[in-house]
């Protein structure tokens, strides 16, 4: 199963290096023809009456080039942020996988020795991730205050 993971994960590692390097060159063709546009008219600033109408034909395909490319940018942009939680999930389904093929050899060894040896162990480690000993509130704690705020704005 950890070899499934891993090969899963080499694959994803390959699929987010692919959409960097595009998200990359996108940035490139974004600020590219806006650059050269720039260039274009300082370089011809003195002559500028002069080529007046033929930058403003080009500016509407430039505009175009980079309104579709940031379109494009934000596909990428959004692929490679899944991409990236894919990964993330993966490594933490290998770090399970690895901790459990350990911990079940070791867990039927000595539970046949002692069956509550590591009840203690298993309440802790299994048990959720919290901030701070003590109560923690639910979800739903604090909604009546919520509640009695809001009708002591409305009136």
């Amino acid at each position: 199963m950890y070899q499934g993971f891993d090969d899963l994960s080499k694959e994803k590692i390959r699929e987010r290096d692919g959409i960097l390097f595009w998200l990359k060159l996108l940035s490139l063709v974004i600020v590219l023809p806006i650059v050269a546009e720039l260039i274009f008219i300082y370089a011809n600033i003195d002559s500028l009456s002069v080529i007046r109408d033929g930058l403003l034909v080009s500016i509407f395909p430039t505009i175009s080039l980079v309104a579709i490319s940031i379109y494009y940018f934000r596909v990428l942009l959004f692929n490679y942020k899944s991409v990236k939680s894919q990964l993330l999930q993966i490594d933490l389904r290998k770090t399970l996988c690895r901790f459990i093929q350990s911990y079940s050899s070791y867990a039927s060894e000595i539970k046949s020795k002692d069956a509550d040896v590591l009840d203690r162990f298993e309440r802790v480690v299994f048990s959720g991730i919290v901030t701070e000993d003590g109560n923690l509130p639910s979800t739903f704690d604090g909604i009546e205050q919520i509640g009695q705020f809001i009708k002591s704005v409305k009136s």
